[in-house]
């Protein structure tokens, strides 16, 4: 599976959690993703730099906020999916999430 595949598929399926996700999937999803959210965040910080209107720079702000929003859903799915393929329950997300709540407090 290759990663504009693994992408539209993730989004294809925020809201199914059956099933299973592959490992190119799930790997290819988050870097893009990843990818797609550091460049909005490194265009709002060039648009800074060079003093463009804050209301302009709102918009790029609130562009990125809806797209990091949506993007939660498909990743939380995804998520899902991958530990039912390896073999995990679903309450495994809970420790996760428990453990990146106590690491960033």
């Amino acid at each position: 599976m290759g990663p504009i595949e693994a992408f539209t598929t993730a989004w294809r399926k925020s809201f199914t959690y059956g099933g299973k996700a592959t490992r190119a999937e799930y790997g290819w999803f988050n870097l893009i993703n990843f990818i797609a959210i550091f460049g909005g965040y490194v265009l709002i910080c060039a648009a800074a730099i060079f003093s463009v209107d804050i209301e302009e720079l709102q918009i790029l702000f609130n562009l990125l906020l809806i797209y990091v929003i949506a993007s939660a859903f498909p990743n939380q799915s995804i998520v899902v999916r991958r530990l039912r393929d390896i073999g995990k329950k679903w309450t495994w997300i809970l420790l996760a999430l428990s453990l990146s709540l106590v690491s960033s407090g």
